[in-house]
């Protein structure tokens, strides 16, 4: 995962897939820390090599047995002989992280954007890595390597073509089912593509629109307005200027600010708001949903900045530590 993400943001050679089905070798530890200073890849790195091979846990290294070929598709070339695991078996070693985080890191995968502690440009604006269809046709040939289940059960909540964080975030808080903690609406597409069409051109200011979340049968569209981008009264002119245009095609907007997003109660009403739009409700009938709804929050919004102008009050969800990760396996 940190190789993938490292690919775009600092520049490193993009892996090609490969035929390659058989694990590797022991190397020396000279090897490992000269592997992890090229690759930007920290410590302990971790390694698959056959059962035969001996190996021994250090500081610097782990090593992971295998000894059955890997489904097709599951190791990329980055170099001579040097082969990363592919984004769909990476989604797959995922799954005994939890589901939440699984779901996390598949719209992470089929989306175009890296997560950043400090989040720039070059974080934006990516290829995605997989996508929903390949992440399903690799699971199918993984047959019963472990963690297969979960993470079919998963995938069936990764929506595709999410352009950061925060917009995967908003997606799941809505579309997760109750005992999850979401708020279980329909799923809607991500980055949508809205085109004017001829006549209605010449009333509008731009050949196309994309919308963060847009559901078709409501002609609804939700638009996350983050500190990032949405700062400044030129960008605040020229947002409030293009949702009157989206009106003016028909399409209803509802603007999602970072306040709201860390809000626990102002969510939930805008929620309710999206819901009724779509002509459906929120009705969980378990009576620890709001329990939760918290958790579900703790785990998603650690990862997010924490608007300046929101207190953390007994109101939001304050976030939580991430659990600590354990080892990757096979």
């Amino acid at each position: 995962m940190e190789y993938w993400r490292s690919v775009s943001t600092l520049r490193l050679p993009r892996p090609k897939p490969t035929r390659a089905r058989t694990p590797g070798d022991r190397i020396p530890n000279t090897e490992v820390l000269a592997l992890c200073q090229a690759h930007a890849l920290s410590l302990p790195l971790h390694l698959l090599v056959p059962k035969s091979e001996r190996r021994f846990r250090t500081p610097n290294v782990v090593y992971h047995a295998r000894d059955e070929l890997l489904p097709q598709g599951s190791l990329a070339i980055v170099d001579d002989g040097l082969f990363l695991v592919s984004p769909d078996l990476a989604f797959l070693q995922k799954a005994n992280e939890g589901f939440v985080e699984l779901v996390d890191v598949g719209y992470e995968l089929c989306g175009t954007y890296t997560p950043s502690e400090t989040p720039s440009e070059r974080d934006f604006d990516q290829l995605p890595q997989t996508n929903p269809a390949r992440l399903s046709s690799y699971l199918e040939k993984a047959g019963t390597m472990r963690g297969v289940a979960q993470a079919r059960r998963a995938l069936r909540h990764v929506l595709p073509n999410s352009a950061s964080p925060a917009e995967t975030v908003l997606s799941m808080l809505l579309t997760l089912p109750y005992q999850q903690g979401g708020c279980s609406l329909s799923h809607p597409q991500l980055n949508y593509r809205i085109d004017p069409g001829k006549h209605a051109r010449k009333n509008v200011s731009q050949n196309y629109y994309r919308c963060d979340l847009f559901w078709d049968k409501a002609d609804l569209a939700i638009e996350y307005d983050s500190n990032l981008c949405h700062t400044g009264a030129g960008r605040i002119a020229h947002d409030s200027k293009r949702r009157d245009e989206l009106l003016e095609l028909g399409v209803t907007v509802v603007t999602v600010t970072s306040g709201q997003l860390f809000n626990f109660q102002e969510f939930n009403k805008t929620a309710q708001t999206i819901a009724k739009r779509l002509g459906e409700r929120i009705q969980p009938r378990n009576d620890n949903f709001a329990t939760r709804q918290l958790e579900l929050r703790s785990v998603l919004l650690s990862e997010l900045v924490r608007p300046t102008s929101v207190p953390a009050t007994r109101g939001n969800a304050a976030p939580i530590s991430p659990q600590g990760k354990s080892d990757p396996g096979f």
